[in-house]
């Protein structure tokens, strides 16, 4: 068993650099999507009768495709902070464990224990 916990940066920035091709991967897509056809320009209305259906399935089009472009920007998104938020959480790994050492050395002065 190991007596040390590690931090690896290097795997952290491995990482850091995928998520951010990930999200601009992701902005094309949602850029891509509001260039596609909308549902009116899918669907046509029928050369008789009331259309309700067809009406009903050009909305459900619009609102799925809106929906999905947002799905889609919003996963930009979070790959974008992912791979931002690596070097703030590094640096606040690195305080954090400082912190914590240090608390534990003074801790064990005070008490008589070894350093």
């Amino acid at each position: 068993m190991a007596d040390r916990i590690e931090f690896d940066r290097d795997a952290v920035g491995v990482s850091a650099k995928a998520d951010w091709e990930d999200a601009d991967t992701f902005a094309k897509i949602g850029s891509f999507m509001s260039s596609m056809p909308s549902g009116d320009g899918v669907a046509v209305a029928l050369p008789s009768g009331s259309n309700v259906g067809t009406s009903s399935l050009k909305s459900a089009l619009n609102e799925y495709q809106s929906t999905m472009r947002r799905v889609v920007l919003e996963y930009s998104d979070a790959c974008a902070i992912l791979g931002s938020g690596q070097e703030e959480m590094i640096s606040d790994m690195d305080r954090t464990e400082y912190q914590h050492v240090s608390n534990l050395d003074a801790l064990a002065a005070r008490m008589g224990g070894c350093e």
